[in-house]
């Protein structure tokens, strides 16, 4: 009975914790627009979004649907900084300031996005609700392989195995140096 009551305890506990967390959601470079939901300030994506790179890429973030949202986030854990200041009215009003085309909201000062250049390696990056007048929204996220113009937010911390790469090169400069001497 003690062994079947810790079982179910543990399997609720693991069930609350999963539905509290994001999901991981693979991202593809150059697949297109991701979608994701937010909920009020302070909340987390309902997304993560991991994938490895072999080269330079552009990680591009924007608010859709009603503007007015705006989001910090993260790669790797380290914290970024934030996209745009959105413009918001007090309204959601079809054609003016709502839209489903997150194309259009990424070229849009209305809605609230951002890119980053990212080198290569394998990265994870989160976000969490910095301003959501509607309580909770949709956003759209993608990977792309040119940069799509928008305003750049914060520097990215060297991967691991970029600083291992920087660590050996030191290694083997110093190792040439002792040769000649």
């Amino acid at each position: 009975m003690k062994i079947k009551l810790a079982a179910a305890a543990i399997a609720l506990a693991t069930a609350a914790s999963m539905s509290t967390s994001a999901s991981a959601l693979s991202l593809g470079l150059d697949t297109g627009w991701q979608p994701f939901s937010f909920g009020d300030v302070g909340s987390s994506w309902s997304d993560d979004f991991t994938f490895t790179i072999a080269g330079p890429a552009y990680f591009a973030v924007t608010d859709a649907y009603c503007a007015g949202d705006q989001f910090a986030f993260a790669v790797n854990g380290t914290n970024i900084g934030n996209t745009s200041v959105p413009f918001y009215d007090g309204t959601c009003d079809d054609g003016t300031t709502r839209t489903t085309d997150p194309a259009f909201a990424y070229s849009s000062s209305l809605w609230s996005h951002g890119e980053i250049m990212l080198g290569a390696g394998t990265y994870t990056i989160t976000g969490t609700t910095v301003l959501s007048p509607f309580g909770s929204g949709g956003a759209f996220a993608q990977l792309s392989s040119r940069s799509l113009g928008g305003p750049g937010i914060g520097a990215v911390p060297v991967p691991a195995a970029g600083v291992l790469l920087l660590t050996a090169f030191g290694g083997f400069a110093a190792l040439r140096r002792r040769k000649t001497a």
